[in-house]
């Protein structure tokens, strides 16, 4: 049992390596042929998934270990208008 135990994690751990190497959630991994814009890569062809949010194997590695990246994510993108009448979550 242990056993089993020890190769789930193993495979967890490289699956998550792979996953911020590539700049991809697990969920993007799993159904990548669901989300369209995945289906680019840099070169602008498609055919080959990739996240358009990959900025290399170095940045991305960063970026997940706490901040050294010059991107302000909580303001790069602007949340659109509240409909009148809907509630807050």
């Amino acid at each position: 049992m242990h056993v089993l135990f020890f190769l789930w994690i193993v495979w967890l751990l490289l699956s998550t390596a792979v996953n911020i190497s590539a700049d991809m959630t697990i969920n993007e991994d799993i159904n990548k042929k669901k989300y369209s814009y995945l289906w680019r890569n840099k070169r602008g062809t498609t055919g080959e998934h990739q996240s358009p949010w990959d900025r290399g194997f170095k940045l991305n590695w960063q970026d997940f270990f706490g901040g050294f990246s010059r991107v302000d994510w909580y303001h790069l993108y602007e949340l659109p208008p509240r409909a009148a009448g809907s509630s807050e979550v």
